[in-house]
């Protein structure tokens, strides 16, 4: 797995935390930031707007962890093993 900034993954974790008592669309760039105790220019050093973030967030959550999944296993995987994984990897986001 590439190596993840520490920014970006508090960035991630508290827009996972606001989307847990607000929804996802209220969340704003100076929400986001003022639950970090970061500013705007270290949000928008990362990343372009929210819907960036979201989409880095469900990449580091659920598609790496699926592809280093993939790549590991043996040929005897089934279709339906990689399938619950995937499955296994979105549930574990559901709040999000």
């Amino acid at each position: 797995m590439e190596k993840i900034d520490r920014t970006k993954l508090l960035l991630s974790k508290t827009l996972k935390e606001l989307s847990s008592s607000i929804p996802l669309r209220s969340v704003t760039v100076q929400k986001l930031v003022f639950s970090c105790g970061v500013n705007r220019g270290i949000f928008y050093y990362h990343f372009k707007d929210i819907q960036d973030l979201i989409n880095w967030t469900y990449h580091v959550d659920v598609t790496v962890p699926t592809h280093e999944f993939i790549m590991n296993c043996s040929g005897d995987e089934t279709l339906y093993n990689i399938s619950r994984f995937v499955l296994r990897a979105t549930y574990r986001e559901k709040e999000f």
